[in-house]
């Protein structure tokens, strides 16, 4: 009967130590944030989150708090709105732009 090389074992035994503390800490990171989609009306505007870009739909984790959401798009108001995450809940924003009178998008209704 032949024995494994004790290096073989602490190794295997480290693997699986450091796959679970990974998995832990991204559990932690997941369920410490909230799940927020972000979406314009109409569709296809840009969206910023505390000073950081995304396109319409966004899919974002956010720290519990209060964060800047503003919305623009070429032919609409730019519009800001104050979200509040709440750790571990998920949550829907619309973000619904006016056309801008002064530049209106191409077959927007006035």
């Amino acid at each position: 009967m032949t024995r494994k090389p004790i290096t073989y074992q602490v190794f295997a035994v480290s693997v699986v130590l450091i796959v679970c503390a990974g998995i832990g800490v991204w559990a932690s990171l997941i369920f410490s944030r909230a799940h927020i989609t972000i979406k314009t009306d109409p569709a296809g505007g840009e969206i910023w989150v505390d000073n950081k870009g995304y396109s319409s739909p966004a899919s974002v984790y956010l720290l519990q708090g209060s964060h800047d959401v503003w919305a623009i798009q070429d032919g609409y108001l730019p519009l800001s709105k104050t979200v509040i995450a709440r750790r571990g809940q998920s949550q829907n924003v619309i973000l619904t732009l006016e056309v801008d009178p002064n530049q209106p998008p191409e077959g927007a209704p006035l």
